[in-house]
């Protein structure tokens, strides 16, 4: 799973900082990350309850901030020549055997430390500021409606970085590029067919983002049941559905961040 960029760049910078070398930097996200895909993946084997998955997908995150502060935690000391920075603590997948009460929301972020992962709806949100330019930083993911299958979409994310709207998808498995780099993406609300549009595909294959300003979009989407196809180069053309329960309290919120043209109005529902 890809991570915000704006992440690395100030945990690089940090870590120049206080001593730690660069190489050793990456080295310590990449466990942080890999770990998380592990835990995230035992979840999709935790069984087909979305509750329990959720749950299961919110531990797997709150794990990973946990991981990364490990990593983190001796940056306002100035390290001495010769020692060795911490290790960050190995996550564990975790398997729920049942279902749990939804979490609490997270506090208020007021001194621009990362908000632990909170639920809205089905959606999972993060909100932090940036240690760079002190600019929000605010990540909602919704992921599909099991069963989910191979190659389908996954995953969707709406973003804020550095007053930036972001809509991005990721996919169960890979998707093959059409030309020019591309695959077709069609968001259709209950029964209705969507047209197409042309999505970036990353290099990797596993997400797609749309190329032009999403805000439009995203203050189209409603709450419901919606359908989200991607036709890809492979031919295929898989389709998952995602509730969008919550999805207003969570553009109000993106808005915000954002800072939209009538924010206001998004803040006060719609």
């Amino acid at each position: 799973m890809r991570r915000l960029a704006a992440v690395l760049v100030a945990s690089l910078e940090i870590a120049e900082t206080h001593g730690q070398s660069a190489s050793s930097t990456l080295k310590g996200l990449d466990q942080c990350f890999a770990e998380t895909r592990m835990a995230e993946a035992a979840c999709d084997q935790a069984g087909i309850d979305t509750s329990i998955r959720l749950g299961c997908r919110l531990k797997a995150h709150s794990a990973e901030k946990q991981c990364l502060d490990s990593l983190f935690a001796n940056k306002d000391e100035v390290r001495q020549p010769g020692d060795t920075p911490s290790k960050p603590h190995a996550l564990m997948p975790p398997l729920p055997p049942q279902a749990e009460p939804a979490p609490a929301p997270a506090p208020a972020n007021r001194d621009g430390a990362p908000a632990g992962p909170s639920i809205a709806g089905g959606w999972l949100i993060s909100e932090t500021t940036s240690p760079r330019d002190f600019s929000p930083l605010f990540v909602a993911k919704l992921y599909a409606l099991p069963p989910v299958i191979a190659n389908a979409p996954e995953v969707l994310v709406l973003r804020c970085r550095n007053l930036r709207t972001e809509l991005t998808l990721g996919a169960n498995g890979l998707w093959r590029a059409l030309r020019g780099g591309e695959v077709e993406v069609a968001i259709s609300p209950g029964q209705a067919t969507a047209p197409p549009m042309r999505w970036r595909l990353a290099s990797d294959g596993r997400t797609a983002s749309m190329a032009e300003d999403p805000v439009e979009l995203v203050r189209a989407l409603r709450v419901g049941r919606t359908s989200i196809a991607v036709a890809d180069g492979a031919g295929r053309n898989i389709s998952a559905i995602f509730e969008l329960a919550g999805i207003d309290a969570v553009r109000a919120r993106l808005a915000s961040a954002c800072r939209w043209t009538n924010a206001t109005v998004e803040s006060r529902g719609r």
